[in-house]
C-alpha cells in the first residue's frame, strides 16, 4: 500500500501547509479557523482510507463507518488534494511578505 502512504503523507503535508498559511496571512485569531478546516480535511481523508473514522480521537465528529475501497479512496484523495492545492494557491496569490 505505497499509494495509501503517499496520499496520506501528501494530504497531511498540505493540511499543515494550509494551517501555516492561515496563521501567516490572517494572524492567530483567524488561524484557529484553519485548524477547524484541518480537522474537517482529516475527517474526510480518514473516511477514505480507514474504516473507523476519526470519531475516536475527535468526539464531536459523527461516527463514519464502512470500508471505502481503493478506487473510491484514490478518487476521493485526488479530489481532496486538488482542493487543498487550490485553497493554498488562492491564499498565497497576493499575500504580503512580512520581514
Amino acid at each position: 500500500m505505497i499509494a495509501a502512504f503517499f496520499f496520506n503523507a501528501l494530504t497531511y503535508y498540505l493540511i499543515g501547509w494550509l494551517i501555516g498559511i492561515g496563521y501567516y496571512r490572517f494572524g492567530w485569531i483567524l488561524g484557529f479557523g484553519f485548524i477547524g478546516l484541518a480537522s474537517i480535511a482529516f475527517t474526510i481523508n480518514d473516511y477514505f482510507w480507514t474504516d473507523n473514522g476519526v470519531s475516536s480521537t475527535i468526539p464531536w465528529v459523527l461516527q463514519i463507518t464502512g470500508d471505502a475501497g481503493f478506487a473510491l479512496a484514490f478518487i476521493g484523495s485526488v479530489i481532496l488534494i486538488t482542493a487543498l492545492f487550490a485553497a493554498i494557491h488562492i491564499l498565497t496569490k497576493r499575500v504580503p511578505i512580512k520581514m
